[in-house]
């Protein structure tokens, strides 16, 4: 069975300056940059909090792996990975429910399987064994040469934007063996969601159709395709970072600003995207002592 989301990964065009941005910015720290022979790439992770990462890839020579990955996406999110403590039995999963593996590294200290499926909404999924990274511990720290302390909790949850709610919720649930805890319609920005915890129930998937035609969700979709759209990171005091950012010229916006926002256990920040290197990114803080994660819903 599937455990959790352990690490969201975006395609950039400049891993060094990338790396930079996200550690100025959220105070992400990186662990020591790879060569992926697969992804036909230089790949460094970085750690935000509670065992979870940022996979940096930097588009490089392609090969036939790499292609499913850089085909046709920008710099961006491209890939959502999941750990499992019984791999096999996550990969086995996924093939009975017809979602095949496009790529895999087997008999080795880093097993992995890729999966890329129209089912799935196009969306590129890794699964590997639980604790693939060596964490680098679940604390506050200031690293050699780094600005600031992480500024996030760890990641949360990963919306997907989808043209047929329903039908991906049937087959999200049945791949992941979990079921919605949530459904809800958002005003302030046009969205049907469904909500599905993962495994363990610390990390999310969310599943968002808009309900209208011309916002900026109705615009990525005929842009790009079903697809990644938005990563929510918690954080422990949004009131403080709305500052800090306010001062460092981030390009943002907050849940104080948005009058139809309000009564949902949470505090936001949104980063837009065209600055985090084409990832639109939530922040949130968790405003009730009575639920951990107030999206999903009173009861799961």
């Amino acid at each position: 069975m599937i455990d959790r989301i352990s690490s969201l990964g975006i395609l950039v065009d400049d891993l060094d300056e990338s790396q930079r941005l996200f550690r100025s910015t959220l105070g992400f720290e990186a662990l020591p940059v790879n060569s992926n022979s697969l992804l036909g790439s230089r790949v460094v992770d970085m750690y935000s909090g509670n065992h979870s990462y940022l996979r940096l890839i930097e588009k490089g020579q392609s090969n036939e792996t790499s292609h499913v990955i850089h085909g046709k996406v920008g710099p961006g999110p491209c890939m959502i990975t999941f750990e499992a403590d019984d791999y096999e039995d996550a990969v086995g999963r996924f093939i009975s429910c017809g979602i095949y593996q496009v790529s895999a590294s087997e008999g080795s200290e880093d097993t992995f399987a890729l999966f890329k499926h129209q089912d799935l909404n196009d969306v590129l999924i890794e699964v590997r064994k639980t604790g693939y990274i060596e964490t680098l511990g679940d604390r506050e720290y200031v690293s050699a040469g780094s600005p600031m302390a992480i500024r996030t909790m760890g990641l949360r949850q990963v919306a997907i934007l989808v043209n047929d709610i329903e039908s991906a919720i049937a087959k999200w649930s049945e791949v992941f063996q979990t079921k919605v805890t949530n459904r809800f319609e958002t005003s302030f920005t046009d969205l049907d969601i469904a909500i599905l915890p993962i495994g363990d129930k610390t990390t999310f998937i969310e599943i968002a159709q808009p309900t209208s035609g011309n916002t900026s969700a109705a615009h990525f979709l005929r842009d790009h395709g079903e697809g990644i759209y938005l990563t929510i990171y918690q954080i422990g005091d949004s009131l403080a970072l709305d500052d800090s950012l306010s001062g460092e010229g981030v390009n943002f916006t907050t849940s104080r600003s948005t009058s139809n926002y309000t009564n949902m256990g949470f505090n936001s920040i949104w980063i837009h995207p065209k600055f985090m290197n084409g990832m639109f990114i939530q922040l949130s803080e968790v405003l009730s002592s009575e639920n951990p994660w107030p999206p999903a819903g009173e009861y799961w």
